[in-house]
């Protein structure tokens, strides 16, 4: 254990013990403030500074007729320096009986020196100045009895303030510093002086503005008539303990648990950083205090695992690496950047970070920007080099998926000139492959040649839909147009040529109309008469831009077959392999429909 000796009588042992080698020593700030913690119950309840117990006679005789009481605090004392020095409590239990008995024996005789007129600063620079080796101690005898009367920490107070005015020497400021320095100290008198606890961060407002009054950054910096005299004496005079008291009481709030404004994480992360600022405003200050250490333990208790979850909420990956650096980039100290740059890093190696980097209903381009975002914040969060690259490289990575996502989902042009478009990227020269198309889902069965209620699988056919291919086949296209029966297999259906009529007019052509035990609409209406085209007439080509009298052909599964009443399968054949003479040799492509149904496969 490292002891240093003072020459004051008071050697120093570690976590604010002290031994004291004569009863003069009893009287010096260390000495009363380990006095005020060994017998802080018994003096807040009687309203009194360890100044009082130990300088005025009445008080220090009641605390050692209450045998039991006194020994109890001296067993107390005496087992903290023995731990401290690491030698036997009942030598420190003796030295320490030795000592009190001598300092009550010195403040009996100094009370005889006391004058009888009421106490003012004067006659309190004058006692301090009457002997050179007990003048302080015969001060703190005379102001001990002034404060005899006080009931409350309040009025104790008040009559210490009154003290003061203009004309106050410093020897009688260093004593009324000592004494409202103790009066602070008492857990009883900072609620009563400064109002009742809001929160840990008005309190500390509240202690430091007592100082300065940079520090009094909320309007209820000086809540009381105390805080506001005490204020405008400290910014007159040099008072050393009081703002010890004040850094103790700071110190004290830190250390705690209590939290400095919510119990919710994000609301006392910014509390948390709002504070240290204020704290460090001062550079000697903040190191007297041990701010750097104080708050950096907070902000690991801030960013503990059961606690992230509130402090970095959602489930989407963006936002929490946008809300992760950030807090990575403000938090204090190494311990809390440690464990939010695990947490970041997690978030980017997760598996599902493309899954679920955004919300689905985010566009391309929306995502886009919000990937390039986070990379401007990966850059300016200050992480170390290794880690600032590793992150890079797979946001990099997700930023050029994102680009060809939005390359691929670049929008087809609607309408008829959407159609003609469509048709010709899927009917590129060369290309053997075809895509069923259709236009109405509704009108594909018969172009309203009859009245049929389409089945339910038939109605999932939406407006300019690619049908889904079967068999890993490209489906051929469905145009506007003529409707080719089951019947009229004489049409050249060759890509690029138009059905033609077989030379009949309009009442001998077949119309094809479905048998009684399918189900209609309504009453049959007579087939619409159509324009035949003469034979001798070249085949009509179909162009680039569809119009409105277009092509349509029908394939298997829009269309049932005519000797069955099951409604058709919800797909489409290929065409290629509808009209391959080596698939189906009794078909050729003058054929319109197989003679294959879902009803008779075979």
């Amino acid at each position: 254990m490292n002891v240093s000796s003072a020459p004051s009588g008071i050697t120093e042992a570690g976590g604010g013990i002290v031994l004291c080698q004569d009863a003069h020593s009893l009287s010096e700030r260390r000495a009363l403030t380990m006095l005020g913690r060994i017998c802080r119950d018994y003096l807040d309840e009687n309203i009194l500074t360890p100044m009082e117990l130990l300088h005025h006679a009445g008080h220090a005789k009641l605390l050692i007729n209450a045998e039991n009481l006194y020994a109890t605090l001296v067993q107390r004392a005496a087992v903290a320096q023995a731990q401290a020095t690491n030698s036997a409590v009942r030598d420190k239990v003796k030295k320490l009986h030795a000592i009190t008995t001598a300092a009550f024996t010195q403040v009996e005789a100094f009370q005889k020196r006391l004058p009888t007129t009421p106490l003012t600063h004067r006659l309190l620079t004058q006692l301090n100045g009457s002997d050179p080796l007990y003048g302080t101690r015969i001060a703190y005898c005379a102001l001990a009895h002034h404060l005899n009367l006080s009931k409350t920490w309040t009025e104790k107070s008040g009559r210490v303030l009154t003290l003061f005015d203009a004309t106050i020497e410093p020897p009688a400021v260093a004593v009324l510093d000592e004494v409202l320095a103790e009066i602070l100290q008492a857990k009883t008198a900072v609620p009563e002086l400064l109002g009742k606890f809001r929160d840990a961060r008005l309190r500390i407002i509240q202690l430091m503005a007592l100082l300065d009054s940079r520090y009094a950054i909320d309007d209820e910096a000086y809540p009381t008539e105390f805080a506001n005299k005490l204020h405008l004496l400290t910014a007159k005079h040099q008072m050393p303990a009081l703002r010890e008291a004040v850094i103790q009481l700071v110190r004290r709030l830190l250390i705690s648990s209590v939290p400095l404004l919510s119990e919710e994480p994000a609301e006392e992360f910014p509390a948390t950083r709002e504070v240290y600022a204020l704290l460090t405003k001062e550079r000697d200050f903040a190191i007297e205090l041990g701010a750097a250490d104080l708050f950096e333990k907070r902000m690991v208790r801030l960013v503990t695992a059961e606690k992230l979850s509130r402090l970095i909420p959602g489930h989407f990956s963006a936002p929490k690496l946008m809300q992760g650096l950030k807090l990575f980039e403000e938090s204090i100290g190494e311990g809390p950047k440690e464990i939010l740059l695990k947490y970041i890093a997690y978030l980017f190696e997760h598996r599902d970070l493309e899954k679920e980097f955004v919300d689905p209903a985010y566009s391309n381009e929306e995502k886009s920007e919000i990937a390039q975002e986070l990379r401007k914040k990966l850059i300016s969060a200050g992480l170390s080099d290794h880690r600032r690259e590793q992150f890079l490289g797979i946001l990099d990575t997700l930023i050029q998926h994102i680009g060809q996502d939005q390359r691929r989902a670049e929008p087809v042009r609607e309408g008829v000139e959407g159609l003609a478009l469509l048709r010709g990227l899927l009917l590129a020269d060369g290309v053997g492959v075809q895509a069923a198309l259709v236009h109405d889902g509704r009108r594909a069965t018969r172009a309203g040649e009859v009245d049929v209620d389409p089945g339910v699988g038939e109605h999932l056919q939406g407006r300019q839909q690619l049908l889904c291919p079967e068999a890993r086949r490209v489906l051929g296209p469905v145009v506007e147009g003529p409707v080719v029966g089951a019947g009229e297999d004489d049409q050249d259906l060759r890509h690029g040529s138009a059905p033609r009529g077989r030379g009949l007019d309009a009442a001998q052509r077949p119309v094809r109309r479905y048998p009684p035990a399918g189900r209609r609409c309504g009453p049959p209406r007579a087939p619409r008469r159509r324009r035949v085209r003469d034979a001798r007439e070249p085949p009509r080509r179909m162009s680039g831009r569809l119009s409105s009298r277009g092509l349509r052909v029908e394939l298997r599964g829009i269309e049932p077959r005519s000797s069955s009443v099951d409604p058709g399968l919800l797909r489409v054949q290929s065409v290629m392999s509808l009209f391959s003479a080596s698939v189906l040799p009794r078909t050729g492509h003058r054929q319109a429909q197989s003679g294959l149904s879902p009803g008779r496969p075979s």
